[in-house]
């Protein structure tokens, strides 16, 4: 998925999202039990559990490179370590936004706008994150092994 697709997506999903808020509440506040439960501490625990896995995953992915860099005594990876970073980045800055979110979300009177707001601010959040992990997955399946065929010396591999 190319950037631009993303942030067309984010954007379009923001506004649907506040339409809906605004316009009809009760799609999105605390009377859809599906969101009642989810909008709570169950968020904190999904968005904490694919934190740990990315960042296990990253820092992996950042040492291999490092390896194939060092075998090679060349910089191959400078773009790729840059979206690795900035992808862990933002699943930490997203991390704590739903922090922030639930601890307003907690403090707001109890009315249907702001709940329908904070719920589809929690969405939004999940949907990012699932973008950030498709870029991760995609980035990573990118990356081409460079080995050197021994047919290739041999005068042709059968392919």
């Amino acid at each position: 998925m190319t950037p631009t697709i993303a942030w067309c997506l984010i954007i379009v999903v923001s506004g649907a999202l506040l339409v809906t808020a605004l316009v009809a509440p009760g799609h999105l506040d605390d009377s859809n039990t599906f969101l009642k439960g989810f909008v709570t501490h169950e968020l904190l625990g999904v968005l904490g559990v694919i934190l740990a896995i990315t960042l296990a995953s990253a820092s992996q992915i950042h040492l291999t490179l490092n390896r194939i860099e060092e075998t090679y005594q060349k910089r191959r990876f400078v773009k790729t370590r840059r979206n690795i970073k900035q992808a862990a980045t933002w699943l930490i800055v997203l991390f704590a936004c739903a922090v922030a979110l639930l601890t307003v979300k907690s403090a707001l009177p109890v009315q249907p706008t702001y709940q329908a707001v904070t719920n589809g601010l929690a969405l939004l959040i999940v949907l990012i994150v699932i973008l950030i992990l498709v870029d991760l997955t995609q980035l990573i399946f990118a990356i081409e092994a460079i080995i050197k065929d021994k047919a290739d010396d041999q005068g042709g591999a059968d392919k």
